[in-house]
């Protein structure tokens, strides 16, 4: 081949190695590899006529700032016209990662993973096949690329915990080689050699640090979302037919101690500063979420510095909607064995009973919690109006309404998160505006009102979700069925989307649809659920009067094809607790209450109704179902506000108090006349595609720009002596402290709403 003179390439030694030595004013001696490169890129090759050349070379300390120069001041013109070259070093590496020499191996890998991410980051004219060019040529770039990741494979079935990090790294250079994931023509050739049984081998080793579980997550997600709705996705088609319990568990567990890790991070940049000052103002604190115990604070740094919580809020949305067994598998995982027959020998003790609540603690239903708490505190972000633009502000609550959606159709899940015996604690975030604001109440099981806590200045607070605030309270008095925290997550979601620049219908539409979803639950099976249901039709009422302002307003941003929709969904659920509330409300009296509140609510009614006759020639087909749906209750407001009109005429002396109007709710339900409504508990079932695939595609683009901003050649051999760095340490810079999730993660390009 012929050689390229050095005058036309970057001078990589004058720039980075050649030292001057202080005492004798000359030049430093070049260390072996950069020889070796050097002349590499000057168009030599070093390895002809020496064939111990490559056993030596992959012995020899990577010198990675180096070897990465190299092919970043060499232009793409250049680096193709040294394919020769590379064809060698991509071919030999990919012999070396094959071997079993463990030194060997780790410099193939660093190797290879240096001038990859480099490489990637070239504008080439065409990726595929100028990458494949410069790595391996087209003639050769089947056999070599699938030794390739044979080659990765085996290391990730058996190698230790280091190498498999650092395999996993380079997997994910690989995965990032382009934004736009399906124009990656690289992964096809992992389509062709399945990895999945080594990403599984991984998970299922109870020795694997939860930094390289994160990462093999996070590869086997990208992964699956590779031409997924184009062509049939291998680990899509993994996902979907896992059905080992075992296996589902331990993927939920991966997924549980990120969020958790997450969560820690968000307690700890929220929570107010201990002392005096904290006493003086008041604050009253609820327990923490507990921190991870299975892993270490620099892991749990790694983890949060180098990705985003969408990348795994993605892979827990993949796993639940997916795979039909990973959501009822986690959630029922607390569930108590059968009691094992009593024996014979007086000398063996029977095992001690496990309590179902004890039994609940220990297991990934843990999940379930720790995603709502990630939710509330992404919600609670929308909640600041003068905060900067954040590009995740919709993304983030997108993801996790979708999550949330797909779980209130799966009828096993739904059982178990309405089941008492997985009653716990679910600590939502709720940061407070920069205005005070009085407490709000939440109801506990037992009846007892309890103030959320809050704080004014913009300083964040937690609100336990499930009982009153700790400092005098007994540990489980707030313990509540799962589904009464989601509740009141999608509540606080249309209070905090309200303060939003610009509230995102599209967003209510999913979260009024999970409340529609939950209800119907209910009133199929009959579960009568212990909650404040008058805080759900404030908050509806709230929503249904923004809607209704924004509809008559010549300045509203949105159209009203937009905004009937939501109306209409928002009636919907109204006329189902007015005609089928006997059947899931916990007494009587939330059904007064419910008509109690639809008088008190009267102006807003009659607000839609004025709205509807205005626009209903121009939108028939739209305005009409919810006239429709307005006819029951405007008949209740109509009839029981004659009946009050009556007692006021009889008692003129006497003022209505809320229990006199309550009364006279009581006393006249017989003489109500309502009309029977059909089909209130459909709902179009979720499908993502098509309606999510712009969003997904658009997903998937941002975390590979937020995951090539974060990639960094991970060591594959351990550490020396002293060095202390565990596996997924990092020496990246500190996350500053602060109230919001910006300071974790920003990312850079955020999908379309």
């Amino acid at each position: 081949h012929p050689s390229i003179a050095m005058a036309s390439l970057p001078r990589h030694t004058e720039i980075l190695l050649r030292k001057e030595d202080n005492s004798s004013q000359r030049m430093a001696l070049k260390e072996k590899f950069v020889m070796i490169y050097e002349a590499f890129f000057k168009g030599d090759d070093p390895s002809h006529g020496n064939p111990n050349f490559w056993n030596e070379l992959f012995l020899l300390k990577v010198n990675a700032n180096f070897l990465e120069r190299c092919i970043i001041l060499t232009s793409e013109e250049q680096l193709l016209s040294l394919q020769h070259n590379m064809h060698i070093i991509f071919n030999k590496a990919t012999q070396a990662l094959a071997s079993t020499n463990t030194v060997k191996q780790a410099r193939a890998l660093e190797t290879l993973t240096i001038i990859l991410k480099n490489a990637f980051r070239k504008k080439f004219t065409n990726f595929g096949v100028d990458v494949v060019t410069l790595m391996s040529g087209m003639d050769a770039a089947d056999a070599e690329w699938s030794d390739l990741l044979r080659a990765i494979k085996g290391i990730l079935m058996t190698g230790s915990a280091e190498m498999r990090y650092a395999t996993v790294g380079l997997v994910e250079v690989i995965i990032s080689g382009t934004e736009n994931i399906n124009q990656n023509t690289l992964l096809e050739y992992f389509m062709l050699v399945d990895l999945f049984d080594a990403i599984l081998t991984i998970l299922m080793d109870p020795s694997t640090p939860t930094p390289v579980a994160a990462s093999t997550l996070y590869t086997l997600t990208m992964l699956a979302n590779y031409h997924k709705y184009e062509s049939v996705n291998t680990y899509l088609k993994h996902i979907r037919e896992l059905d080992d319990p075992s296996l589902l568990m331990v993927v939920a567990k991966v997924i549980r101690e990120t969020f958790e890790q997450f969560n820690s991070q968000y307690f700890q940049m929220t929570a107010p500063p201990p002392g005096l000052l904290a006493k003086l103002s008041g604050y009253i604190w609820s327990a923490p979420p507990p921190l991870p115990s299975s892993s270490s604070s620099s892991s749990s740094s790694s983890i949060v510095q180098h990705y985003s919580p969408s990348a795994f809020l993605l892979s827990f949305y993949e796993f639940v909607y997916t795979n039909p067994h990973f959501a009822h598998t986690f959630l029922t995982s607390g569930l108590v064995p059968a009691a094992p027959a009593l024996s014979l020998d007086a000398s063996t003790a029977p095992p001690a009973p496990v309590s179902p609540r004890a039994a609940v603690a220990a297991s990934e239903f843990r999940l379930m919690p720790a995603f709502l708490t990630l939710c509330s505190y992404i919600f609670s972000e929308l909640k600041d109006p003068h905060a900067s633009p954040i590009p995740y502000a919709q993304t983030y609550p997108r993801l996790c309404l979708l999550t949330l959606t797909t779980l209130t159709e799966n009828d096993r899940a739904m059982a178990a998160l309405h089941d008492p015996v997985f009653a716990c604690k679910v600590y939502l975030f709720n940061i407070a505006p920069n205005s005070t604001t009085s407490a709000s109440t939440t109801t506990t099981p037992t009846g007892d009102s309890s103030p959320s806590l809050k704080s004014s200045g913009g300083v964040a607070s937690i609100t336990n979700a499930s009982g009153p605030a700790a400092g005098g309270a007994k540990a489980d008095t707030g313990d509540r069925v799962v589904a009464c925290a989601m509740l009141d997550l999608i509540l606080n979601y249309i209070k905090f989307q309200l303060k939003a620049p610009k509230p995102a219908l599209e967003q209510y539409m999913k979260a009024i649809g999970i409340i529609h979803r939950m209800v119907c639950f209910q009133k199929k099976v009959g579960t009568r659920l212990s909650y404040n249901w008058k805080e759900l039709w404030h908050s509806l009422f709230i929503l249904l009067k923004f809607t209704t302002t924004q509809a008559t307003s010549s300045t509203s941003p949105y159209t009203l094809a937009d905004l009937l929709p939501l109306i209409n969904s928002i009636i919907t659920v109204f006329n189902l607790f007015i005609t089928y509330g006997d059947t899931f409300l916990p007494s009587p009296s939330d059904y007064d209450e419910l008509y109690y509140d639809l008088m008190r609510q009267s102006r807003i009614i009659e607000s839609v109704s004025t709205m509807l006759d205005k626009i209903g020639p121009g939108y028939p087909t739209m305005t009409t179902p919810i006239q429709q749906g307005l006819g029951n209750i405007k008949t209740i407001i109509s009839h029981f506000g004659s009946k009050l009109d009556v007692w006021s005429v009889a008692n003129p002396e006497v003022s209505l108090t809320p229990d006199q109007v309550l009364k006279v709710i009581k006393n006249n339900y017989d003489s109500l006349k309502l009309k029977l409504q059909e089909n209130l508990d459909y709902f179009d079932t979720y499908i993502e595609n098509p309606r999510e695939v712009p969003f997904f595609r658009q997903l998937t683009r941002s975390l590979i720009v937020d995951q090539r901003a974060c990639l960094q050649v991970r060591p594959a051999l351990v550490a020396g002596p002293g060095s202390g760095a565990p596996v997924g340490a990092s020496g990246g810079a500190k996350v500053a402290r602060s109230g919001s999730l910006s300071s974790l993660v920003t990312p850079t390009t955020p999908p379309n709403n």
